[in-house]
């Protein structure tokens, strides 16, 4: 392997420092020797098994050590990995296989008594400890040109789409963002994100083309912002990668217990980050905080484009400055009105002020859309751009360049209909390709709303005509949807209009829809009310941070409109009530009102018996 990739990059400090800790989390320790040993015997035996070199690969395994191996096993054996998270719906997951043309599925044991069953229809699945010992068996040498790996996005058109990134983007990125700020074989990064989201690719080959540690987050963890206080500290973790939520929801443990003292960096990204409101970071002295960045990025231009360091002078700032582009990157911020751009077409840039598209062109723009070259053709396009030519990426972004720092950029917000919640870029179009394919809907519009309590999706339907059923209640309706959209996608609202607003020209009046008189979908009846007192106590808490006049003892929080910023909200709520700490992880593994009291009264009934002795 002598080209300069992230499996040559791997390998190398699997021979310098074989010893050395490559990942921690769930599963345990792995050194550099044993991460590159092990990955090697599933690469060969994926080899063995057919896998051609730029095969995509699926990776199906929750976050513990062992899918950082299969991960690596794919991009060794000269596949592009797919990362498939377990969380997902198994509909969605069969969908991203056969999408992208998908033979074979790398799983842990979890995974293949669990969702693996559904791909096993698909794909053949291949156990992460199937080594071979290698003989005869060759390694493909890997090339900057290769496909390193497909991460699936939200689409506007109902269906998630690959987009597809070759190792020479990404290998590249690590130089280019080194060149702001450094870092070392004595760095521990955080992976907190999901490998299904493309932020993972700089947590993970940030610290293993480095020589660092990464330690893994495990779900529960990066929903809990207590316990991930904790665990930057005990991990002695210096790179901490989040998005702007995320250190929202963890700066009052920073103020209250401190931050971490070896925490060198915050790396934002995701979605736009306005300084102001981490003010509370910013405006400590520069040795009692790490340097924070914000690297504005988009899956299809690997990850980070541009960088900007916050600093206390940019509180009292507007907007969201997203910095300088990357050094082997291009901006232009062109006329969005622009339609179908033809072959070599001249195109010119806005004038410095002017808020416009972004156009991203260089060495991190992905190769394209998986088996979709119509979309592909429409959004990467060979163009001169202000007199630069090149391939450019259509972002979709609306920014605008600084005044009086011409290579400077700030966000402005999106020009489609593609929005940011806690990080994730979710097409509304998608979430309401899935509402209307239920039998009791006729259209739906979803829209991001925030009403004060964080932003959350707000789906509006109609009752589809001659429906039998009815569109139902909020909890048929979550049920339908959680089966074929992540977590993250399902509204935490749904209302039924007698018809949708239309302006003059018959177009949707999406403005008018918040004035409308909407009726809420009706709970679900559960028919089992509460019965001792913890089960009531926990009951109105849960009516009134997720606004409901009716909770069952056995109704699942998270199919009842709850989300991970209600979570905080209720373990909060609960703690202060009930006098006894209910974790983030504890609501998880408890989340019917029935199991959460009796996790509670067995918490106390430990509390009372320790104060007695």
């Amino acid at each position: 392997m002598g080209s300069v990739v992230v499996p040559s990059l791997v390998a190398v400090w699997g021979e310098r420092a074989a010893g050395s800790v490559a990942v921690s989390g769930a599963g345990g320790v792995l050194s550099y020797g044993e991460l590159v040993r092990r990955a090697d015997g599933l690469a060969r035996s994926l080899v063995g098994r057919g896998v051609r070199r730029g095969e995509v690969v699926g990776v199906c395994m929750g976050r513990g050590v062992d899918v950082v191996v299969g991960l690596l096993a794919v991009m060794r054996a000269g596949g592009a990995y797919l990362p498939l998270d377990p969380g997902y719906p198994g509909e969605r997951l069969r969908f991203m296989v056969r999408d992208s043309g998908v033979r074979f599925v790398v799983v842990d044991d979890d995974v293949r008594g669990g969702v693996g069953a559904e791909l096993s229809n698909d794909a053949e699945l291949i156990g992460v400890a199937d080594g071979v010992s290698g003989d005869g068996v060759v390694l493909p040498e890997v090339g900057v040109g290769d496909l390193a790996y497909v991460i699936y996005t939200s689409g506007s058109s109902g269906e998630p789409k690959g987009v597809g990134v070759e190792h020479g983007s990404v290998a590249r990125l690590f130089d280019r963002v080194g060149e702001w700020f450094g870092w070392s074989r004595d760095d521990v990064w955080s992976c907190f994100h999901s490998v299904g989201f493309d932020f993972s690719v700089w947590e993970v080959w940030g610290a293993l083309t480095s020589g660092g540690r990464v330690e893994l987050v495990s779900y529960e963890d990066s929903r809990d912002p207590v316990a991930f206080r904790r665990l930057l500290g005990e991990r002695g973790v210096s790179v901490a990668s989040l998005t702007p939520s995320a250190l929202l929801r963890l700066m009052p443990f920073l103020s209250g217990e401190g931050v971490p003292g070896g925490l060198r960096h915050v790396v934002l990204g995701g979605e736009a980050v306005r300084a102001g409101q981490i003010a509370g970071l910013l405006e400590r002295s520069v040795g009692e905080r790490p340097r924070v960045w914000n690297l504005y990025g988009i899956t299809e231009a690997t990850v980070h484009a541009s960088v900007r360091e916050l600093t206390a002078a940019d509180v009292d700032g507007e907007g969201s400055p997203i910095g300088r582009p990357l050094s082997d990157l291009a901006f232009a911020v062109v006329d969005p009105g622009i339609g179908e751009v033809g072959d070599r077409a001249e195109i010119k840039e806005l004038p410095v002020g002017e808020p416009g598209e972004l156009w991203i062109s260089g060495a991190g723009v992905a190769r394209g859309y998986v088996n979709r070259p119509e979309l592909t053709g429409h959004r990467f396009v060979e163009a001169t751009v202000g007199g630069l030519p090149g391939r450019w990426y259509r972002t979709g972004d609306e920014v605008r360049a600084v005044p009086g720092a011409a290579t400077e950029f700030a966000y402005v917000g999106r020009l489609d209909r593609q929005v940011q919640l806690r990080g994730f870029r979710i097409e509304l179009g998608e979430v309401e390709a899935a509402l209307a394919a239920h039998g009791g809907i006729g259209t739906a519009v979803v829209e991001l709303t925030d009403d004060g309590e964080g932003p959350a999706l707000a789906a509006f339907v109609t009752e589809a005509a001659g429906s039998v059923g009815g569109v139902g209640t909020f909890e048929d309706v979550r049920d339908w949807l959680s089966g074929r959209l992540p977590q993250h996608m399902l509204p935490s609202s749904v209302s039924v209009v007698e018809s949708l607003p239309l302006t003059a020209n018959g177009k949707l009046d999406r403005a008018a829809l918040r004035d409308l008189a909407v009726q809420p979908l009706p709970t679900r009846d559960s028919g089992d009310q509460p019965v001792t007192d913890t089960e009531r106590l926990l009951a109105g808490i849960w009516s009134q941070v997720l606004r409901t006049d009716s909770v069952g003892r056995n109704d699942h929080f998270f199919t009842i409109g709850g989300d991970s910023m209600t979570a905080l909200r209720l373990v909060a709520t609960i703690s202060k009530t009930v006098g006894t700490r209910v974790g983030i992880a504890t609501l998880y593994r408890n989340s019917t009102v029935a199991e959460l009291a009796a996790w509670v009264d067995a918490a106390l009934e430990k509390k009372a018996a320790v104060a007695e002795r």
